[in-house]
């Protein structure tokens, strides 16, 4: 109360009162890792300690290849991949003071060019950008680059204008107290016309895919972002929006929820060897990409205990997926959730289903086909019939590959294809569809 006294002069006295959202402030169980079953106030156990059989997988067959393969990243790689992304960050993050003077006339081009500066009193450029994918979940490997999200409180066009300006600006600035000519930002192809945006930059010869997503009141609390409950009112973003900002979301959630990270990320690392030597990579091609393989071994991860090891998570992960049923069944990357999940399958537009884990749910293997799911079927049960065999890991991935695949087909046939128009993008459009039909 203020303006009181012993004996207040009217009963219209004035009145203090501090008022909280319990939707948007952090509770003591905050810090807590969650079971399987936590998210989204879903209650059940985690699965119980068992005594696990011996794999047929040792750890050393799958660090043998690592290093035959030069399948992981190694130190000085490690560090160019880390200072690529803190470079990106000081460029693309920097305060109002430096690089605003741009976007007087965004409205009336699509180059930030020929500017009036912004006066003070324009409001704070607040941009947050963080590292998504495979690097954000430390499952890359030595051919991996960097996916990025940034988010901020701008209107996307704003910020591709931004970015590019500040982009090209840095590049104006090489000198003695300047970057060196290396470290040096460099835009590579500007996707504006697609349905989600995306830079493709090059740092430190790294390549880095860059995307955005307008939420202003998130960048304002994105330190609490972990913290925020699923359905708090931050989220409340149109839907596009949302399944942007669900690529950094999903990863925050896999990182709370599996047992142990440093097995999980061997195992998914000798499962993407599995696949690359198999011929099964490529999201575009309707084949698995890095996160529809993050997904799928998510899912084998929170059916096993925690003292599974890397071996065991990859015969697991051989043993469902060789006998799964693609055409009927959905993979739930969180299974004690998939009672909760509301998703009406379009079974003769979706031969597999891989949702994602956040919501709006959807399917992230949108590119798959009848011949790509059989494709990536016969690969699933011919890897796991080695393995029952008793055949070493070596054997499951192929001593080589491709003279097995020349010699395992008798036909072939060479497709050359053109494209006539004005619009590049078209066309790769086109010719990537095609790809991803033409699966045998």
């Amino acid at each position: 109360m203020f303006g009181i006294r012993d004996d207040p002069a009217s009963d219209h006295r004035g009145l203090k009162a501090q008022l909280t959202n319990p939707l948007l402030e952090p509770t003591p169980t905050d810090n807590v890792i969650p079971t399987h079953g936590d998210i989204e106030g879903a209650n059940c156990d985690p699965v119980e300690e068992e005594a696990l059989e011996p794999a047929t997988i040792t750890q050393e067959d799958l660090d043998d290849l690592f290093l035959k393969r030069t399948w992981l990243p190694d130190e000085a790689q490690e560090q160019d991949m880390a200072k690529a992304l803190s470079i990106l960050r000081q460029v693309i993050c920097t305060s109002n003071s430096d690089t605003s003077a741009t976007l007087a006339n965004n409205d009336q081009t699509d180059q930030p060019s020929a500017a009036t500066p912004i006066t003070s009193t324009a409001p704070k450029v607040l941009i947050k950008l963080e590292a998504v994918g495979s690097y954000a979940l430390g499952v890359h490997t030595n051919h991996s680059d960097i996916d990025c999200l940034a988010v901020g409180n701008i209107s996307p066009r704003t910020f591709w204008l931004l970015a590019q300006s500040r982009i090209r600006s840095q590049g104006k600035k090489l000198g003695p107290t300047q970057p060196n000519e290396d470290e040096i930002v460099k835009l590579k192809r500007f996707v504006k016309d697609a349905a989600v945006q995306m830079m493709e930059l090059e740092v430190l010869g790294i390549k880095i895919d860059l995307q955005y997503c307008a939420a202003a009141r998130l960048a304002e609390r994105w330190d609490d972002i972990a913290r925020l409950p699923t359905d708090s009112p931050l989220f409340s973003l149109p839907v596009a929006s949302l399944v942007t900002l669900n690529a950094y979301r999903d990863v925050l959630t896999i990182k709370r929820l599996v047992p142990s990270l440093p097995t999980f990320r061997t195992a998914h690392r000798a499962l993407k060897l599995l696949l690359s030597d198999r011929g099964l990579v490529g999201a575009r091609f309707g084949y698995l990409g890095g996160f529809h393989l993050t997904l799928l071994l998510t899912s084998i991860a929170l059916h096993l205990p925690r003292s599974a090891t890397a071996p065991h998570l990859v015969e697991k992960f051989l043993h469902t997926y060789a006998e799964w049923n693609w055409e009927r069944d959905v993979v739930y990357p969180i299974p004690s959730l998939a009672n909760r999940v509301n998703y009406k399958r379009t079974l003769t537009k979706e031969p597999m289903v891989v949702l994602s884990i956040e919501k709006p749910h959807s399917n992230l293997t949108y590119h798959a086909s009848w011949n790509s799911v059989t494709s990536l079927s016969r690969g699933f049960k011919d890897a796991h019939t080695i393995l029952s065999s008793g055949g070493s890991w070596k054997n499951i991935c192929g001593e080589n590959p491709l003279e097995e695949f020349i010699n395992g087909h008798k036909a072939f046939i060479k497709l050359d294809v053109h494209f006539w128009g004005g619009d590049c993008m078209k066309g790769r459009a086109v010719i990537g569809w095609l790809e991803s039909r033409v699966v045998s």
